[in-house]
């Protein structure tokens, strides 16, 4: 895969993710746009075009999860008591977990599928422990996808990920959380 064939690849999802029909929450929408536009920051030429398709798949199906268990954002990032909010974010990861467990369950390389699933309980783990630092809870969301997405030697991406996330502060997590439109512009 070169790296225009990432870029037109990149472009795509953003563009199904900012004309998405029948979905009337932008901030949900700016929020998963934000996500995959972070991912084009890093070497995309690691990522198999079968686990880059699954996380995708999930980024996309997560709308249908947000819609599910009713998370509204607005007053999530605004409200004292956040309990309830991060119970449901909880929900979400589980589903999301659900769902890649599904797509990887269908992947024909034995020796692939073994290291992704080790890395999906990795990270599952991981989610669930710091699950109540609520700054964190959105990427800790992608980095279900993000962990599917990286080549089979390259578990440092893996953890790189995962450590960044759980070093970032809550200014910055927030403010990648951009309007695809404005990206798509860019490439």
């Amino acid at each position: 895969m070169s790296s225009t064939d990432n870029i037109l690849y990149l472009k795509n999802a953003l563009e199904r993710v900012a004309l998405l029909k029948e979905y009337d929450n932008i901030d949900h929408k700016n929020i998963l746009s934000g996500l995959l536009h972070e991912l084009y920051h890093y070497p995309l030429k690691v990522w198999s075009i079968e686990l880059h398709n699954i996380m995708i798949y999930v980024i996309e199906h997560s709308i249908e999860i947000f819609r599910l268990v009713n998370i509204d954002i607005e007053s999530y990032y605004n409200v004292t008591n956040r309990t309830d909010q991060c119970d449901k974010f909880i929900e979400v990861i589980k589903e999301i977990y659900k769902i890649t467990k599904d797509k990887i369950d269908n992947i024909s390389n034995y020796y692939l599928k073994e290291k992704y699933i080790a890395y999906q309980n990795e990270c599952y783990k991981n989610i669930l422990d710091i699950s109540q630092d609520n700054n964190y809870i959105f990427y800790h969301i992608v980095n279900i996808a993000i962990c599917f997405s990286i080549d089979k030697n390259k578990k440092y991406y893996f953890n790189y990920f995962l450590n960044k996330t759980i070093n970032y502060t809550k200014k910055f997590y927030m403010s990648i959380f951009i309007d695809s439109q404005y990206w798509l512009k860019l490439y």
